[in-house]
């Protein structure tokens, strides 16, 4: 019985997301309708985010451990990802406009794909030159003061969640190329909460910690396999210290 009821959460989940984006769909439709207004978007991602939330009656807590956002600056988040709820929980909580590189396969979705492809950086992660034209796309994003949200793990692609799969290289060496900080983001419950291969929505608070920074001003091409050894030891020591020594993906 519980099993079923977990389906039927999920589905009332997916129902209210779609009910919420055909809601605020002509706001998206007028923001994505040119570049320099996609910075506006961040109001409208918090509230769409909050509301995927609220709407299902699952809370979000949000902890900064040494991340304190002034205006004006810039970041590129790095997070872990085991679920769909990973995008709207963080631009339920980023203090700034977030881009969000992500699967191309989602730009195909009716309506939502409209707005994916043009406000977000689908791509085929298989393909070169899909991930050359991203990072010529990410810098765009960067040199229009906006922030980047990034999953370094490449999609969810762990085995035994919530560890973490290895990271990519790419978005350390875009943030020492570009000079802008990492800021790890660790996504606790999302996992547990809607796993997307089982399609069940379980009931937990959703926690996000944003972690201190990493400067990026110092360091050379040379440090990215560090700095990428870095952020994914930050993740992971977060997800540990909730559910202890897991299980390391190969």
């Amino acid at each position: 019985m519980k099993k079923y009821l977990e389906h039927f959460y999920a589905f009332l989940g997916v129902f209210n997301f779609l009910f919420w984006y055909l809601c605020l769909f002509p706001i998206y439709v007028i923001l994505i309708s040119r570049k320099e207004w996609h910075i506006y978007t961040k109001r409208i991602n918090q509230i769409f985010g909050n509301l995927i939330f609220w709407c299902i009656g699952i809370p979000i807590i949000k902890y900064s451990k040494g991340f304190y956002h002034i205006s004006g600056n810039q970041y590129i988040f790095v997070a872990n990802h085991t679920s769909y709820l990973d995008v709207p929980l963080i631009s339920a909580t980023s203090p700034v406009t977030t881009i969000f590189m992500g699967k191309k396969s989602l730009a195909k979705i009716p309506l939502f794909g409209y707005m994916y492809k043009r406000l977000h950086i689908p791509f085929d992660r298989k393909s070169p030159h899909d991930i050359h034209t991203s990072l010529q796309k990410a810098r765009d994003v960067l040199s229009r003061k906006m922030s980047l949200g990034i999953f370094a793990e490449g999609g969810i692609r762990t085995s035994n969640p919530p560890h973490l799969a290895p990271f990519k290289e790419g978005a350390f060496i875009l943030a020492i190329e570009q000079k802008i900080p990492i800021v790890p983001v660790v996504l606790l419950d999302n996992w547990y909460i809607f796993w997307n291969l089982s399609f069940r929505l379980k009931w937990k608070p959703a926690r996000i910690i944003y972690c201190t920074p990493i400067q990026t001003q110092h360091l050379t091409l040379q440090d990215a396999e560090a700095l990428k050894q870095q952020t994914w030891d930050i993740i992971q020591t977060e997800i540990e210290k909730e559910y202890g020594t897991l299980k390391k993906d190969n």
